[in-house]
């Protein structure tokens, strides 16, 4: 009994010291899911790491959460006639077998749709998988998948049933990204232990037959079988396998040029080898274990999968989506594209029902956002990554910190107009009108732009900064700026020739770093600070801004947009946070909608909010139900713990942060262990104080 005394209220103040630090009030009160907040109701245009086709007419690409269904023509032209319903993550895996499609979206079982009708595709089923599927091969009725983490599964899919489990893991070497199929034989790729070959011609029993190493310093990504010969793609190299012996495979060859090597093909006795950001090598594969290179098909950015199917060679670029090549021909020329549909979109600017977006490393699009599909675009310089974006009346402004300023004529949306492009750098645009333009440029400063001849932009001053500029915004007279070291900044103006500081306000603490700013009201404006949640400031009289209410979050708040009173959110945690800041002194979390990457960009366009989601592609949005105030809202799930979803292995040129560990998650790790360590002390004082109780009920041996 003592030791069960002393350690309930040992027990109870971990607890306590749990919820101290962990910052829930001791009060019993409602708790309410951080879900609901948003409903997602439409996607488009994200990343592409599939493709699928089915040798006749029918493609299937994949792009953010949607596959999308498409008619190639004799002549490689390729035409979006149908998608899927939004997926719970991205494509990460395409299967097409007639008019069965499988789809795997990163971690989220197999979907099956079917696609009897291209243009309305109907999912019938989900296939329960424990880990992310990487590939799927048809092979004899069954479904052979590469699940990371798990191994190589087989399904029966010989029936109209979707399977609720496998018929068989072979999972001796769990860390498989790829396979492919020849015969009864599976030739896998191990991202760290090399080439696997597996017997399934019984596919209730499959058996692992033998292995060969990974080139020196590879990972193992994708794989391909032509005769006795296998070629892994292993990311530093190429590795070539003599598979004559499916027990004693034999690495005999490889290929390195420098460049990362994700994909590989083989045609005939031609190869083709995916170069990441070099395009697509052509190799004479006479000699299979000394190939030489032809010529290189370009690509714009990161090649991250291919697929021949007869004489057509369908390209995956993760940014700027399938290019299909005429390999028949010995200089293989593009015959057909798609990139409407895919990208990494960065900034958003919302005007007449439109969503102007600017895709990293490829282009400017315009989205209808009612129907969500793009309805035109421009180019942008390849070497764009943190593309900014903002529209007014006839002006759209593009700016980006490596490839500088460019401005477009969007009079006809439809139909954009480049201007000018000017070499500067740029961080953040905002347009007053159509003849002012404003520009942050990190470490450049505030700049003030005349576009009164668009041709020819005249920037009348840049102000000077000791630190880094991020986000702005503006009124008639003041201009507010995110400063990353010296908190909000107030600027005036007018006189259009100095802009002078007329306010700022520091944020408080060494960490906090202000990164975006968005008015609540016309005297109240909310900053995001990295590292410091969210700031009300008071800014009735400009000359002396005042915070007002402070919101430490485990959500990394970057870039903000506000309605009614609500503050939404992304940032370098993944996903949306939605704050209320009815009561500007006690802003409350009421809600976060889950991404498996961090939202670059948000705005409102009558009442669906648009976000630039990385992956996931550009997203719309319904508000569902805020809580109530007095409801205690958890912040529940990874937030600032888990990384974005990352770029494909190697330099993409698409710099994703991993966000660093949230303070608060520290302290209260370590306020359990301190808790766990007192009950622990005081578990093991009461039982040396139980063992001196019953030594004392003992007479002594002397009987004295």
């Amino acid at each position: 009994m003592l030791c069960r005394s002393v350690l309930r209220p040992a027990l109870a103040a971990v607890l306590a010291a749990m919820l101290a630090c962990s910052g829930v009030p001791g009060a019993v009160q409602a708790q309410a899911p951080s879900a609901g907040v948003l409903t997602l109701v439409d996607q488009t245009a994200g990343v592409s790491y599939a493709v699928a086709s089915d040798g006749a007419s029918r493609a299937v690409l994949g792009a953010g959460r949607r596959a999308y269904v498409l008619d190639v023509a004799a002549d490689g032209t390729s035409t979006v006639v149908g998608r899927t319903p939004i997926l719970p993550a991205t494509v990460r895996a395409l299967l097409l077998d007639g008019t069965r499609l499988f789809v795997a979206p990163e971690g989220r079982g197999i979907h099956v749709f079917s696609i009897a009708d291209p243009a309305a595709p109907t999912e019938v089923g989900v296939i329960p998988v424990t880990h992310e599927v990487r590939e799927m091969v048809l092979h004899d009725g069954r479904l052979v998948t590469a699940e990371f983490g798990e191994g190589v599964a087989i399904y029966d899919v010989t029936g109209d049933d979707v399977p609720a489990a496998p018929l068989a893991v072979e999972h001796t070497r769990r860390a498989v990204t790829y396979l492919a199929v020849q015969d009864d034989l599976v030739y896998a790729a191990y991202a760290t232990e090399g080439l696997g070959i597996i017997d399934i011609s019984t596919p209730t029993d499959p058996r692992y037959l033998g292995q060969a190493e990974l080139p020196p310093n590879g990972k193992a990504e994708s794989i391909v079988v032509a005769g006795t010969t296998a070629l892994m793609a292993a990311g530093s190299a190429l590795g070539i396998y003599d598979v004559a012996n499916p027990r004693e495979p034999k690495l005999v060859g490889t290929v390195q040029n420098g460049t990362v090597i994700r994909t590989v093909a083989v045609v005939g006795s031609t190869l083709y080898v995916g170069h990441g950001t070099q395009g697509v090598g052509v190799y004479d594969f006479t000699t299979p274990a000394a190939p030489t290179q032809l010529r290189t098909l370009p690509t714009l950015n990161d090649v991250v999968r291919m697929r021949s199917v007869g004489t057509r060679l369908f390209v995956v670029d993760w940014l700027a989506g399938l290019t299909l090549y005429d390999v028949a021909t010995a200089d293989a020329p593009p015959i057909g594209k798609v990139s409407d549909v895919a990208g990494f979109p960065f900034g958003l600017a919302q005007a007449g029902g439109n969503a102007f977006v600017g895709f990293a490393h490829d282009r400017v699009s315009v989205i209808d956002v009612v129907t969500m599909r793009e309805v035109a675009s421009a180019p942008l310089p390849p070497a764009s990554q943190d593309v900014y974006v903002d529209v007014a009346d006839d002006r759209l402004a593009v700016g980006d910190v490596r490839t500088g300023l460019d401005l477009f004529d969007v009079a006809d949306p439809r139909a954009p107009q480049p201007l000018v492009h000017l070499e500067a750098q740029v961080r953040d645009v905002l347009l007053l009108d159509s003849r002012t333009l404003i520009t942050t440029g990190g470490t450049q400063g505030l700049a003030t732009w005349d576009l009164t001849d668009p041709a020819q932009p005249q920037r009348r001053l840049r102000t000077p900064t000791t630190a880094f500029m991020w986000g702005l915004t503006a009124d008639a007279a003041h201009v507010f700026v995110a400063d990353r070291e010296n908190g909000l900044i107030v600027y005036a103006a007018r006189p259009e020739s100095a802009w002078p500081v007329v306010g700022r306000v520091e944020l408080g603490t060494d960490q906090a770093e202000a990164r975006d700013v968005a008015f609540l009201d016309p005297d109240t404006v909310v900053v995001a600070a990295d590292e410091g949640g969210l700031y009300v400031v008071d800014v009735r009289d400009r000359t002396a801004p005042a915070v007002v209410g402070i919101l430490n979050t485990r959500f990394v708040p970057t870039v903000l947009t506000v309605r009614d009173g609500l503050v939404f959110a992304g940032g370098r945690s993944r996903g949306i946070a939605v704050f209320d800041v009815a009561d500007p002194a006690k802003p409350r979390f009421v809600g976060l909608h889950d991404l498996s990457t961090a939202v670059s960009s948000l705005t409102w366009s009558e009442d669906r909010l648009i976000a630039a989601a990385g992956n996931e592609g550009v997203l719309a949005f319904e508000l569902g139900t805020i809580p109530p105030p007095g409801t205690v809202v958890s912040e529940r799930g990874p937030l600032a713990d888990a990384p974005s979803t990352p770029a494909p292995d190697g330099n993409s040129g698409i710099v994703q942060e991993a966000p660093e560990r949230s303070p608060g998650r520290w302290r209260t790790g370590g306020a359990v262990l301190g808790g766990l360590a007192i009950a622990l002390a005081a578990v093991a004082v009461g039982r040396a104080a139980r063992r001196r109780r019953q030594r004392s009920d003992v007479p002594p041996a002397d009987g004295s």
